[in-house]
């Protein structure tokens, strides 16, 4: 049932699809948000896997409850955010 409700249209992502990309990609995931009681959190590949094989991790960040978007990193000598290009923006 839940599989097919995350098949819908303008359906989100949540917790549990974080981590299942984390542990489809063995890659960790951090999402930064703007929600003081849990500003961070890292979703991780399963421990059983040795790190040595992780990928980069992947960050991005969560607005309000519900809404995430895409990161882009710094650029030597760039300070603070910018906007990631609307080619690439996808919902989590």
């Amino acid at each position: 049932m839940y599989c097919d409700t995350m098949s819908l249209p303008a359906t989100w992502g949540d917790e549990l699809t974080l981590t299942a990309m984390s542990h489809l990609l063995l890659r960790p995931i951090e999402v930064i948000s703007d929600c003081d009681l849990e500003p961070r959190r890292i979703f991780e590949p399963p421990q059983i896997i040795c790190e040595e094989y992780w990928g980069v991790k992947i960050t991005i960040c969560q607005t309000g409850q519900n809404h995430f978007e895409a990161t882009a990193p710094l650029e030597v000598g760039e300070s603070g955010a910018r906007p990631v290009p609307k080619a690439i923006k996808r919902e989590v």
